[in-house]
């Protein structure tokens, strides 16, 4: 490859990921990265250059224009998802100052309240159920399906051993900070 070659390749390139990161309004930093990742494409599909069809820039120019865009595509999809960095204020709609302790990643999700809460305590349901016994699980399932009077028609305990173990459930639970319903 001749220095000319690279030259090309590189300015090709260069004025590629300096558009996108314009266009996006990302950090130097992106700029760089994306820069390489357009010329590590253009030099993987260098052997199918044809001098006959036209010029080396043309073909770089068109190489990388198709590989900008995919970038671009899937920056989009990930800025749906995370719509912005805490890190940085600048095209942010979210300010670090504007978020409350709790709301936590809830609010870069866009996630109502009652959602966050309810997979919070669904985290820490499935975190105290890794504490509890087999047996305890089991009280814990028919309890979830039954009232106490039929459990005790079922035989399964005396109403007040039933209670009893309601009581060290509930504090098991309190000491795994779930509160209890």
């Amino acid at each position: 490859m001749t220095p000319h070659t690279l030259a090309t390749l590189q300015r090709e390139a260069k004025s590629a990921a300096r558009r996108l990161a314009c266009s996006l309004n990302l950090c130097r930093e992106a700029e760089a990265d994306i820069c390489q990742d357009l010329l590590a494409d253009l030099l993987s599909r260098l052997h199918r250059f044809d001098p006959d069809r036209g010029t080396l820039g043309a073909f770089a120019g068109r190489i990388v224009a198709n590989q900008a865009s995919c970038i671009a595509k899937q920056i989009r999809r990930e800025r749906r998802v995370m719509p912005c960095s805490l890190d940085q204020d600048e095209g942010c709609p979210i300010k670090r100052d504007q978020i409350a302790e709790d709301q936590s990643l809830g609010a870069i999700f866009a996630l109502p309240g009652d959602a966050r809460r309810a997979i919070e305590q669904r985290l820490d349901v499935a975190r105290c159920g890794t504490r509890l016994t087999d047996a305890e699980t089991a009280l814990c399932g028919w309890l979830a399906e039954h009232p106490v009077t039929e459990l005790v028609r079922m035989g399964l305990g005396s109403r007040s051993s039933l209670y009893r173990r309601i009581a060290e459930l509930r504090a098991l639970f309190a000491a795994s900070g779930l509160a209890s319903a």
